[in-house]
């Protein structure tokens, strides 16, 4: 019966750190995986046996893996509004676009020269280590006082790193499973051909998929099951276009952008009154149940990383490797604040605020998951994903704590 206990105990504990994240702006994130770590690794330390066995959650670690990126894709384009944020759009596309090459190329370099890692491998730690996660920036930015503008930047940077993280560790993962297979490296027109059929497939799937759940949106009129045929049908089409050899979560992150923004499109088209409010129906019902469903799976998903988490790993070498893509990350995210200052001059005055804002989260260690569940053996990999989450969290509640203090209300 300790597991339903154990159900319950995480939920309260996203809940109360929830509460806590808004007074002291710790995300509840921390306090997850430290509780994982407790009931995993720490009490197997003090005794013979962990409170909380790792085998179990070994097994299902692909499972759940799969069903955190897609609810965590389908949140991402519930929550980005394409018409309300088309003024700041083309700048934080150019910015988030700008930091994702020069942090990847960072990273990848110091992995590469310095710790002689293959190529791939050294690109996926790259991609995975350049993008920042929402709910920290969002909470950590809200009470700050700065031009909206730059708000808005960041929450839009942190949502579009949903795409770029996913996209780039996908295709990455596929290439080195393709190396390791096939013992040959792509040749560049090889890949880029890859990319774009595994892309085409995902948008063309997620397009069609869409369609498929709007003209059907009249047979849910009046059901409270709008949730749960939605997420069926994602399921659906995730192993659908992943057996088409298409980008199963580039396709759900399609599908959810144009579900989240259905209703948008409806009015902005002029499809009719009856269809908007049902447009508006559906997509107001869905996304009160995905607030909760995402919790839960956000909820277990870092306690479910703090039981998995090897302490043996952490050697002198995992740490000095951390602090060189610890580096990487601040020059690849200085430099990108930058050039974001150059083009547009109205973010000149809070180029070393977001240059401290990096703190990665869950969407980086859903995606740290991707080449155990594909078969590939990286090691230390996802442990120093979940290090970087942690201290890249600290570092950015250090800089916005500074910042409040320097902009008293």
């Amino acid at each position: 019966m300790y597991q339903f206990f154990l159900i319950g105990f995480v939920i309260l504990i996203g809940f109360v750190g929830h509460l806590l994240f808004k007074k002291t702006r710790v995300p509840e994130a921390l306090f997850l995986i430290t509780f994982g770590l407790l009931i995993g690794p720490i009490s197997g330390y003090f005794y013979s046996t962990p409170l909380v066995p790792v085998e179990p959650f070994e097994n299902i670690t692909g499972l759940v893996t799969t069903i955190a990126l897609i609810i965590i894709l389908l949140d991402s384009g519930f929550d980005f509004d394409i018409f309300d944020i088309a003024r700041t759009f083309s700048k934080a596309t150019f910015f988030t676009v700008i930091t994702f090459v020069l942090t990847t190329a960072s990273v990848s370099l110091f992995m590469i020269v310095v710790v002689g890692w293959p190529v791939l491998m050294a690109l996926l730690l790259g991609a995975v280590s350049s993008g920042t996660t929402t709910v920290t920036v969002s909470h950590l930015i809200a009470d700050l006082k700065m031009k909206s503008d730059v708000k808005q930047l960041l929450v839009l940077e942190s949502i579009i790193n949903d795409v770029t993280i996913v996209t780039g560790g996908v295709i990455i993962t596929r290439f080195i499973i393709a190396e390791e297979t096939l013992g040959t490296a792509y040749s560049l027109q090889e890949i880029a051909s890859m990319i774009f059929g595994s892309v085409l497939i995902a948008v063309a799937g997620g397009f069609l998929f869409f369609l498929f759940w709007f003209r059907t949106l009249g047979f849910t009129k009046g059901a409270p099951l709008k949730f749960a045929y939605t997420l069926g049908l994602l399921f659906v089409m995730y192993d659908a276009i992943e057996f088409l050899e298409g980008s199963g979560p580039i396709a759900v992150l399609i599908f959810s952008l144009f579900v989240g923004n259905s209703a948008k499109l409806v009015k902005r088209f002029g499809f009719g009154e009856d269809i908007l409010k049902l447009s508006d129906s559906a997509v107001k019902s869905i996304k009160n149940v995905l607030t909760d469903v995402s919790f839960f799976v956000k909820a277990f998903f870092f306690v479910f990383l703090g039981i998995l988490f090897d302490f043996s790993i952490i050697t002198v070498n995992i740490l000095w490797i951390l602090a060189g893509i610890l580096v990487s990350i601040v020059i690849g995210r200085f430099i990108s604040s930058k050039i974001l200052a150059f083009r547009y001059k109205d973010f000149a005055p809070y180029s070393k605020f977001i240059s401290i804002m990096l703190p990665r989260g869950f969407t980086a260690t859903v995606v740290a998951f991707l080449p155990t569940e594909q078969g590939v053996d990286i090691p230390g990999f996802t442990e120093i994903i979940l290090l970087m989450v942690f201290v890249t969290t600290v570092i950015a509640i250090i800089g916005a704590g500074a910042y409040a203090r320097a902009h008293p209300e």
